[in-house]
């Protein structure tokens, strides 16, 4: 029995992100819409909201009976026999439910429900997109991390967002109005490996199995590929009929078919009682061995003070914090990532700056990180008193697009995250914008870019 104890504890320390993914689900959402439902935008919104509050969610969405259908969806679709608007969360047949498909006044409840639930199988994509053909080929990695009983399928969608269509609208207040200019998201555009998709197996997996498969597909020209993403899950099927999904993957085909070995999201550090705590995210990792935390001494030098391993390959986000305890003497601090690779290649982030002074002596804007950005930046801002503040983005025109902090604030240093998106939540164009910070007697303004 010690020896066994033993052996996990070696593997839990040797391979800790094999630990975690046994714990991680990513739940999707699908929406069965139409640009003639005049309650849809109401659950479009709901959606919105969902996927901006909850990191683990993913969203396509079906239409049917307008111009955005498709031949495989209307199967599905058809099979499902949902309302309008209604959603299956994980393709889950609730409790005291008659159908999979429910309202979107409990499709929150649901996805946390089943965020709070383990998954047994994790997610790998590589692959190439070719710019030239258009020519997608997806490498998926599925590993089974727990015993699975039954008919699983494997399922590849291709799905748009932006896509401008007249949408039919009942407001709060009565009748019918229709937005036009409407940009409708996450619409299915194909499914690749058909409406049920792909065989895996009818007898089911053990845990250690591990399947690999390949799809293709050429995306036609009139397809926006900046605003497509690629999803993959895994699906049971039971007498013939749609079950539950169990593990899903969603990420933007550009993001996922390029060769970035390390996606570096942020990078921060502030002053904390202990010291300097550093913080990082990342969007995806390749191949990564760890982080080196480098601080800049008085001499001008470089130095490493610690070593964070990494998540070795992962299409998912990860976050990473340390606090070096002896912190350098001076009135600013500078420390930068030095991310190693396996096979020994090397990249340095860019620097991140910590002021050591107890309190700031005067009021500042700092720029943003990181810039350019996609999809989100941090905003940072330092007070040197008790003030009224609003920091608010806007266009290059000087319209307001969203409105990130406003309020009373203590002295020190704050931070807000911009995710693109304007008040209504609407992802904005990629360019330049302007982000201002106004407190009395006091307007600061600096710019940053948005590349999509």
């Amino acid at each position: 029995m010690k020896k066994a104890l033993l052996v996990l504890l070696l593997l839990f320390l040797l391979f800790p992100s094999f630990a975690r993914s046994q714990t991680t689900r990513t739940v999707l959402i699908e929406e069965f819409t139409g640009a003639w439902c005049g309650y849809c935008p109401y659950g479009a919104a709901v959606i919105d909201d969902i996927l901006n509050t909850m990191g683990n969610v993913r969203a396509l969405a079906y239409h049917r009976g307008d111009s955005l259908e498709t031949p495989e969806g209307n199967i599905f679709v058809a099979a499902m026999k949902p309302a309008y608007p209604q959603a299956a969360i994980d393709r889950v047949l609730w409790p005291g439910e008659p159908k999979i498909p429910v309202s979107r006044n409990s499709w929150r409840v649901r996805c946390q429900a089943r965020s709070a639930t383990t998954s047994p199988v994790s997610i790998t994509v590589t692959g190439t997109f070719h710019e030239p053909t258009r020519l997608l080929t997806a490498n998926i990695k599925l590993t089974i991390l727990s015993a699975m009983k039954g008919e699983y399928r494997l399922n590849a969608i291709i799905s748009e967002s932006g896509i401008n269509l007249r949408q039919k609208y009942y407001p709060p207040g009565g009748g019918t109005v229709y937005l036009d200019p409407y940009y409708h998201k996450h619409v299915v555009r194909k499914m690749i490996t058909g409406p049920q998709g792909e065989l895996l197996t009818a007898n089911g997996f053990k845990a250690g199995d591990v399947i690999n498969r390949t799809v293709t597909f050429t995306l036609p020209s009139w397809w926006n590929v900046d605003k497509c993403d690629f999803t993959v899950f895994v699906s049971k099927m039971i007498n013939g009929f749609y079950s539950e999904v169990q593990q899903a993957f969603q990420e933007s085909i550009r993001s996922l078919f390029r060769a970035t070995p390390v996606e570096l999201v942020s990078f921060m550090a502030e002053r904390v009682d202990e010291g300097v705590l550093l913080t990082w995210r990342t969007a995806r990792e390749t191949s990564n061995a760890g982080w080196s935390i480098e601080c800049r001494t008085a001499e001008g030098c470089w130095e490493t003070v610690s070593f964070v391993p990494g998540n070795g390959t992962s299409a998912q986000a990860h976050y990473y914090e340390f606090i070096d305890r002896n912190p350098e003497m001076g009135p600013v601090c500078a420390y930068r990532l030095r991310q190693k690779d396996y096979d020994g290649k090397e990249t340095l982030s860019p620097v991140a700056l910590v002021y050591m002074d107890t309190a700031p002596t005067t009021t500042r804007l700092l720029a943003n990180y990181p810039n350019p950005f996609n999809p989100e930046t941090e905003i940072a801002f330092e007070l040197d008193k008790p003030a009224h503040v609003v920091l608010e983005v806007l266009d290059m025109l000087g319209r307001r697009i969203a409105v990130l902090a406003r309020g009373a604030f203590s002295p020190g240093t704050h931070v807000r995250t911009w995710n693109g998106r304007d008040a209504n939540q609407v992802r904005v164009p990629s360019g330049v914008y302007l982000y201002r910070l106004q407190t009395q007697g006091k307007v600061l303004m600096h710019r940053m870019v948005l590349c999509r």
